[in-house]
């Protein structure tokens, strides 16, 4: 737990800010020439009403994607679903206070912890379950990914060294045909040795 509190003393603002900037370079407004696929790809990104962070860690990247909305105006209007194999140990060192102050500013948003482990397929129930159960959308169907959503995967794969393929497979899958957008962000060649 040491380790992890000093993670998040050490970087908890600055992958908030990368968050928060890699969206922030996608607004039109900042572009003298914007093609109409950036411009759908904006639309969809500021009418975002449900965000996932698998691989969560402390909450920075849901945390910079959710002030990110706020300097919009826009604010969440469904869930947050915090996803981690290690989630126990960021909830009792940061995403407990990190979930008080996403409730406070944003009382009617559903908040979730949910133990996710992306060395297994998405649709293995006895490991990712709950995950699944977290992630589905607040539909009748019940299908995974028919709402509007963000779902933010950052250093995971990197991390877990490609026993992450039968895990992102089923996802895509499931986010094939819905609103759903999918932003990785991994570490470049020279942060890796």
């Amino acid at each position: 737990e040491a380790a992890m509190i000093g993670y998040t003393r050490q970087k908890f603002f600055e992958r908030a800010m990368l968050a928060f900037t890699v969206l922030d370079r996608l607004d039109p407004t900042n572009h003298s020439n914007t093609s109409t696929a950036l411009k759908k790809l904006w639309d969809r990104l500021i009418s975002v009403s449900h965000i996932c962070s698998i691989g969560c860690g402390p909450g920075c990247d849901a945390v910079g994607i959710v002030a990110f909305l706020n300097t919009l105006q826009r604010n969440l209007d469904s869930r947050v679903v915090f996803a981690d194999y290690a989630i126990d140990g960021w909830s009792s060192c940061a995403l407990d206070k990190v979930r008080a102050l996403l409730s406070s500013r944003f009382p009617h948003v559903t908040i979730e912890m949910a133990f996710c482990d992306v060395r297994y397929n998405l649709q293995q129930e006895s490991v990712n379950g709950k995950f699944l159960e977290a992630i589905k959308a607040d539909t009748d169907s019940g299908e995974v990914g028919t709402s509007s959503r963000l779902i933010l995967v950052s250093y995971l794969l990197t991390e877990t060294r490609q026993k992450w393929q039968g895990f992102f497979n089923d996802l895509c899958r499931a986010l094939y045909s819905s609103k759903s957008m999918l932003l990785l962000c991994e570490p470049t060649a020279w942060q890796i040795h």
